[in-house]
C-alpha cells in the first residue's frame, strides 16, 4: 500500500490528539488527587471502594448515635453520683436522728426538713434532661418522669429501656427507668423518705431507728446504679474508638484504591508530554515539507 502524505498527516494528528486526552486525563488525577472516578478508570478498585464508603458510611450513623448516648449517660452518671451523695446525707441524718438523745424537738424538725429538701433534690435529679429529653423516663423521653405534690411524688415514665444501637443487632442501655432508681427491694426509695420525714417529726426515735437498714440498702442501690452505668459508658467509649480505627483502615484503603499515585502520576505526565511536544514538532515539520514540495 502506498503511504501518502495525508495518511501520515492524519496519524500524526491521531498521536497529538491521544496524546493531549491522556496528558489532561493525569493532569486532572494530579489537580483532584482521584485516579478511579468511574467504573471504566478501574471496574475492581472502583467497585471494592463503593463498598467500603457504603461501609463508611454505616459506621459513621453508629457513631453518632453512640456519641449520642455517650453524651446521655455521662449526664445521667452525674445524676446519679449526685443522687448517691443524697442517700449518703440522709443515713447521717437517720444515724443521728435516731442515736443521739440529746436532740431537741427542733433539731428533729431541722434533720425532717433536710429529708424534705432530699425528696425535692431527688425529684429534681430523676428530671434530668438532655438535648431535650428526659433520661429517667424510659422511652417517653419527651415527658417529666416525676411530679411532686407535697409530700407524694408519682412516675409518669415507663419501663421500657432508653437505649442506642452500636452494632447490627446490638444496643447499649444509656440511663435507667424511674422505677429502677427508686425500687430499691420492693419499696420506694420516696415511700421510705415520707417514713423517715414522719418519724422525726413525731419524735419517733424507734420509727427512725427502724429505716437504717433500708437506707444502708438505698445507698448500696443508688452506687450500684451508677457503677452499672458507668460499664455501660466504658462500653460505648470502646465501641466509638474501634469505629474510629475501623473507619481509619478503611478510609485508607480507599486512598489506596482510588487515590492518584503523584509519583506515577507525575512520571506519567513527563511522559506524555515529551510524546505530545515531539508529535507536534513532527507534524510541523511535515507540514514544512508538504509546503516546499507545493511551491516547488
Amino acid at each position: 500500500m502506498r503511504v501518502t502524505d495525508q495518511m501520515i498527516t492524519n496519524d500524526l494528528l491521531k498521536d497529538i490528539s491521544s496524546n493531549r486526552n491522556e496528558l489532561a486525563k493525569i493532569q486532572n488525577q494530579v489537580s483532584s488527587g482521584v485516579e478511579v472516578r468511574q467504573p471504566s478508570d478501574e471496574p475492581s478498585a472502583f467497585a471494592t471502594s463503593k463498598g467500603l464508603e457504603e461501609q463508611i458510611a454505616r459506621n459513621d450513623e453508629y457513631q453518632q448515635a453512640i456519641e449520642s448516648g455517650l453524651s446521655q449517660s455521662r449526664v445521667a452518671q452525674d445524676s446519679l453520683d449526685a443522687m448517691s451523695d443524697q442517700m449518703v446525707d440522709l443515713k447521717r441524718i437517720v444515724t443521728q436522728g435516731a442515736n443521739d438523745s440529746a436532740l431537741q424537738d427542733s433539731d428533729r424538725e431541722a434533720l425532717a426538713d433536710e429529708v424534705s429538701g432530699i425528696r425535692e433534690s431527688l425529684v429534681d435529679r430523676l428530671n434530668t434532661s438532655t438535648d431535650g429529653r428526659y433520661l429517667f423516663a424510659g422511652t417517653k423521653i419527651d415527658e417529666q418522669p416525676f411530679e411532686q405534690d407535697g409530700t407524694d411524688v408519682s412516675y409518669n415514665g415507663n419501663d421500657s429501656e432508653l437505649t442506642v444501637p452500636v452494632n447490627d443487632g446490638m444496643e447499649v442501655k444509656v440511663s435507667m427507668t424511674g422505677d429502677e432508681v427508686t425500687n430499691i427491694n420492693g419499696d420506694n426509695v420516696f415511700d421510705m423518705l415520707d417514713r423517715i420525714e414522719t418519724a422525726l417529726r413525731d419524735n419517733d426515735d424507734a420509727a427512725v431507728k427502724a429505716e437504717m437498714e433500708n437506707v444502708d440498702d438505698a445507698v448500696a442501690h443508688i452506687a450500684s446504679a451508677g457503677s452499672d452505668l458507668g460499664s455501660r459508658i466504658n462500653q460505648l467509649e470502646f465501641s466509638n474508638e474501634q469505629f474510629e480505627v475501623g473507619n481509619n483502615n478503611l478510609k485508607s484503603e480507599v486512598s489506596r484504591l482510588v487515590d492518584t499515585d503523584y509519583a506515577e502520576a507525575m512520571s506519567e505526565m513527563q511522559k506524555f508530554q515529551t510524546a505530545y511536544q515531539a508529535a507536534l514538532s513532527a507534524n510541523s515539520e511535515l507540514m514544512q515539507t508538504n509546503l516546499l514540495n507545493f511551491l516547488r
